[in-house]
């Protein structure tokens, strides 16, 4: 079955909410949130450990700036934001999980936001089928890569070394079994699937919270 065969991805209209970011097709919506930088590159705290530090409670609509205001300064000020990137390993625990979700992972497609040159060298774009057009956006100068799943883990890998590529704004296999929404540089990922796939992620530890698709996009970036 082509793209074209599928029924429509049904998002929602205001980019200021997850229902932007997630279907209405799918039993669940959740937000991943992706792991707080360190100092270097190779240290990142998780959202949970921070919270409790901060003595704040952690919910689906928790803030990167609520937590870091209540922070001792001299942690706050060595952490940040993780600007749409996941580090290579952990990227590599996410496909695994995702592959085993869906039934077509050789086929998938990526909305994708480039912030330079070099996050668009060698990657073939194509135009949006009526089916995928609502992936098109909202953030203006999106295109659709078509390719496999574990693409995703060759676009984490910094290329060159000092530069970090983006999560897709958009991925979803050919199936429709699942689909994450990442706005521009934000710290979370948003997910529409069933709940087997949530509880497999969590399984793997990431931090996966359900969320309400009516909630103002709790996630911050730049």
């Amino acid at each position: 079955m082509t793209p074209e065969d599928r029924a429509p991805v049904a998002l929602g209209d205001d980019s200021r909410t997850v229902a932007r970011f997630t279907t209405s097709t799918h039993d669940t919506s959740a937000r991943l949130l992706l792991p707080i930088l360190g100092p270097d590159d190779h240290s990142t705290s998780s959202w949970s450990s921070l919270c409790e530090r901060a003595d704040l409670p952690l919910t689906p609509t928790t803030r990167w700036s609520e937590i870091r205001r209540a922070l001792p300064p001299a942690l706050s000020e060595r952490l940040d934001l993780p600007h749409g990137w996941l580090a290579p390993a952990m990227t590599a625990v996410l496909v695994g999980t995702l592959t085993a979700a869906t039934t077509t992972p050789d086929s998938c497609f990526f909305s994708l936001w480039f912030q330079n040159q070099y996050a668009s060298e060698g990657v073939e774009q194509e135009s949006y089928p009526p089916s995928l057009e609502a992936l098109a956006g909202p953030f203006a100068g999106q295109v659709l890569h078509t390719g496999p799943l574990t693409w995703l883990s060759e676009r984490m890998r910094p290329d060159p070394w000092w530069h970090r590529n983006l999560m897709p704004v958009f991925t979803v296999p050919a199936d429709r079994r699942f689909l994450l929404g990442c706005p521009i540089y934000h710290d979370s990922i948003y997910i529409s699937s069933d709940t087997a796939l949530l509880d497999a992620l969590r399984a793997e530890g990431f931090e996966v919270l359900d969320i309400d698709r009516d909630e103002p996009l709790p996630s911050e970036g730049d």
